[in-house]
């Protein structure tokens, strides 16, 4: 469903029992949600996106599909894939990112822009200038509070790359494959000398009242962590 001049191509994996119902998809709750993020505001309106499904058969609860399932039904969604030729294409949930992206973590792509494989099924109709951004799928987040925590981000990366502030990378393609780490019992002014850096990546580990590590970046390949009990570093940090 969607207009054939969309420049964003929303694929999921499989209808729900709802949308198979209703023949279309990302209807109800999941429709709604989506409808949340895609305002026209930071994304463009939902109603100018297309959007499509990898599998178009509801299963069952808990169905396993299979490679017959995929064989009867990747045409479809390759064909509206080459009508549609959309600039970006959001993977929700990892059937579909996997799909698109081949063999890939989801927690290690989600949130991020990749361009699409030349040898992928979909790069081979499409060609390696369309981005996949891959986000969880926002039904996730409807079972889990830690899922939903992740659909959030997910979707505000999906906005910074939208608004230009987060370039498309080539998968696999590491620019820093050799990075280097420094741990505490480095003396407190070596290892903040990097704040002279205009910008500063920093996270701690453990709990709100109890944390156990301070770890910060201000170089690109290079990042530090100090325990808690080192508290000149921590404090110098601070």
């Amino acid at each position: 469903e969607g207009p054939s001049t969309a420049e964003w191509f929303i694929v999921g994996e499989a209808p729900g029992q709802n949308e198979d119902r209703v023949g279309l998809p990302f209807q109800g709750k999941t429709g709604e949600e989506l409808r949340r993020y895609f305002d026209g505001d930071a994304l463009p309106p939902f109603d100018e996106t297309y959007r499509d499904n990898l599998y178009k058969e509801w299963g069952g609860k808990d169905y396993e599909y299979s490679a017959a399932d995929l064989e009867r039904d990747e045409p479809e969604l390759l064909a509206a894939l080459g009508e549609i030729r959309p600039k970006v294409i959001v993977a929700v949930g990892r059937h579909a990112a996997r799909w698109l992206l081949g063999d890939i973590a989801l927690d290690e792509t989600h949130g991020l822009p990749w361009f699409l494989p030349a040898d992928s099924k979909a790069g081979r109709v499409l060609g390696t200038d369309t981005v996949v951004f891959v986000a969880y799928h926002p039904a996730a987040g409807f079972r889990s509070p830690e899922a939903s925590a992740l659909v959030s981000f997910d979707f505000a990366q999906l906005a910074m790359y939208a608004a230009g502030e987060l370039r498309a990378r080539v998968l696999h393609d590491d620019p820093i494959p050799n990075p280097q780490y420094f741990t505490a019992g480095v003396p407190s002014v070596e290892a903040l000398r990097h704040l002279r850096y205009p910008e500063l990546g920093c996270d701690s580990e453990g709990y709100a009242r109890k944390p156990w590590s301070l770890q910060w970046s201000g170089l690109a390949g290079t990042g530090y962590l100090a325990h808690a009990k080192d508290t000149a570093t921590v404090g110098a940090f601070l």
